[in-house]
């Protein structure tokens, strides 16, 4: 294929490609997440042959103009990023296809979350700086489809949410029943945690990332290193991916406009509240910290200055969901290169545009070529 020629036209929105600073590259070939050590050689040599092709100040201008702005998929700032993506492909000879689907989004009119006892606590409020924008209003994006509105319970620490782990717990005589367990976000996928709190009769979800598997433990924060600083966030999705990816109320097939769909009533992903908290290691101290009952089991402990415990309580929480519940358009934007060699062979490659804040890296676009 005429992969080196086009290039420059399409990596530019691949931002994640560029290289680290050399500080990190003894670390990240040492130990990068994702990888045989085996690939990481190869990687890098990749990488050398694309760097020379990559103009930095081009990449900072499109990473710029396409995360100026919070782009929840479906927003009119996802539009205006549509447009300009357009713009620039056809700049550069592509002929950019557009194709428009129609999705069953969540968004949130108010989320309330608060540790009601001991003291109230409210995680997660923070203003940007210099900017004077409430941020939190904008983590809320990774709520996905949940029927119940608000849920009272203790404190339930259930180590990374595995089946395993809720096995040991009833081992140990701690139930999750009527409870709010506070998993940490490694191990397995977030929809998987909620697959498994909604079997044992949790009444919500809070999940938020800990230092032993994504924080100074495992070695230099940002902007020092690649690993989390304690007023690092994580977001994402907690649909059931394990079962299908995409639209929940078409499973398997496209959400074009005419698509036969599911009812919704019937197909809700999370039945009660659930939050993947996207709150900073610092304000999960509070939460751990105010829980008692016995000591965590062996292999429990987390990365947090003082030691751990299962509960339930007396921490309590207070969730409070109110979400609205549309079928929205989205857009995919699809590039394609014949092959010059093997034009009946295709190289798919793909990433997405939208985005949940401002600043971010990933603002990349869907591609197949």
């Amino acid at each position: 294929m005429k992969t080196l020629h086009f290039l420059p036209a399409i990596l530019w929105w691949m931002i994640l490609t560029l290289s680290p600073s050399g500080k990190w590259d003894h670390l990240l070939r040492e130990r990068l997440a994702g990888f045989y050590r085996r690939q990481i050689g190869l990687g890098g040599d990749y990488e050398a042959l694309l760097k020379p092709i990559l103009i930095p100040a081009v990449c900072q201008q499109h990473n710029r103009a396409l995360s100026a702005h919070p782009t929840l998929v479906g927003s009119d700032w996802d539009w205006w990023n549509v447009q300009y993506s357009l713009e620039q492909l056809r700049s550069y000879g592509l002929q950019p296809e557009l194709k428009t689907y129609y999705v069953y989004m969540s968004s949130p009119r108010s989320i309330q979350v608060e540790m009601v006892r001991p003291p109230p606590i409210q995680p997660g409020s923070r203003k940007t700086p210099g900017r004077g924008r409430s941020i939190s209003r904008m983590w809320w994006w990774v709520i996905t489809p949940t029927r119940a509105r608000r849920g009272h319970g203790d404190l339930v620490y259930v180590n990374y949410g595995r089946l395993e782990d809720y096995d040991q717990l009833a081992q140990l005589g701690v139930s999750v029943q009527g409870r709010s367990p506070s998993p940490a976000m490694a191990r397995i996928f977030r929809g998987v945690k909620n697959r498994w709190r909604t079997e044992h009769g949790a009444i919500g979800l809070s999940c938020s990332p800990d230092p032993a598997d994504d924080g100074y433990l495992k070695g230099p924060v940002y902007p020092y290193g690649p690993w989390r600083p304690a007023d690092g966030i994580q977001r994402g999705t907690v649909l059931y991916l394990f079962n299908y990816a995409g639209d929940p109320l078409t499973p398997r097939m496209g959400s074009h406009e005419q698509a036969h769909r599911l009812d919704p009533r019937r197909r809700i992903t999370c039945r009660m509240p659930c939050r993947p908290r996207p709150c900073r290691i610092a304000k999960r101290t509070p939460l751990l910290a105010a829980m008692g009952g016995p000591e965590v089991p062996a292999g429990w402990q987390g990365g947090l200055p003082f030691t751990y415990h299962l509960g339930p309580g007396p921490a309590r929480v207070h969730l409070k969901l109110d979400i609205d519940y549309q079928i929205k358009p989205i857009w995919d934007i699809v590039v394609k290169i014949p092959g010059s060699k093997y034009p009946d062979q295709w190289v798919v490659l793909g990433a997405h545009r939208d985005g949940w804040t401002y600043g971010r890296a990933i603002a990349t676009a869907v591609m197949w070529l």
